[in-house]
């Protein structure tokens, strides 16, 4: 009994040395090689630039002649010999051939006028002169006795010391009165304006003549607002 517990224990230690081994011979076969790699070459890549195409001529080839093909010239007869004649012989004269000048005319002198007299003849009468047109005298408003009243002051700008002008253009029919007033040059405030054209519609004017007629013309009319 103790032999065969020994031959079990043999096979068992025989196994387990089996066993063993194989699982070293494994490790080891399976162990990676920790040497490091050999580092690889550096390759410096340098950018180039691109080339240009370049046009390339196409170089036809150039016709060749044709072959020209000899032809039978015929044969040509000796030409006959010819008697040259004489060309007349032109003689020139040793003196060069001028014009003849033109003679000189005699200056023709003009027809001399012949004074006319400053008198006129008896027979000739004078036209008369045409009559002047009379001198204008222009329309007036600053006569003493037209007695024209003058622009009522505006109370709201005499209040406020504002003074101002205004110049009216009037149309002074033949009869003396205001016709047409108009604003010719406005002043600093319309109130100024509308008091001046007011007053001069109710004037009276001394019309304008020409010579001893009276007629109608315009006139200016300027009016001053001032504060005393």
């Amino acid at each position: 009994m103790n032999q065969s517990l020994n031959s079990r224990a043999g096979a068992l230690t025989l196994i387990t040395v089996t066993h063993i081994a194989a699982i070293w011979l494994m490790m080891t076969g399976l162990r990676p090689d920790l040497t490091p790699p050999s580092p690889l070459p550096a390759v410096m890549v340098e950018m180039l630039p691109a080339e240009r195409p370049v046009n390339k001529q196409v170089i036809e080839p150039r016709p060749q002649p044709p072959k020209e093909t000899p032809q039978t010239q015929p044969k040509r007869e000796p030409p006959k010999p010819q008697v040259k004649k004489s060309a007349p012989k032109t003689t020139t004269s040793d003196t060069a051939l001028t014009a003849p000048k033109p003679e000189a005319q005699p200056a023709q002198q003009a027809p001399v006028a012949a004074p006319e007299s400053s008198s006129p003849p008896v027979s000739q009468t004078l036209a008369p002169a045409p009559a002047q047109p009379a001198p204008v005298t222009p329309p007036r408003f600053n006569a003493a006795y037209l007695n024209n009243p003058a622009p009522v002051y505006p109370a709201m700008l005499r209040r406020a010391g504002e003074e101002g002008k205004v110049v009216l253009r009037v149309f002074v029919t033949a009869e003396g009165n205001a016709g047409e007033v108009q604003v010719f040059r406005p002043s600093s405030s319309p109130l100024f304006d509308e008091a001046a054209l007011a007053a001069v519609r109710r004037w009276r004017f001394v019309p304008a003549r020409r010579g001893d007629t009276a007629i109608s013309e315009w006139v200016q009319v300027p009016i001053d607002f001032k504060l005393n």
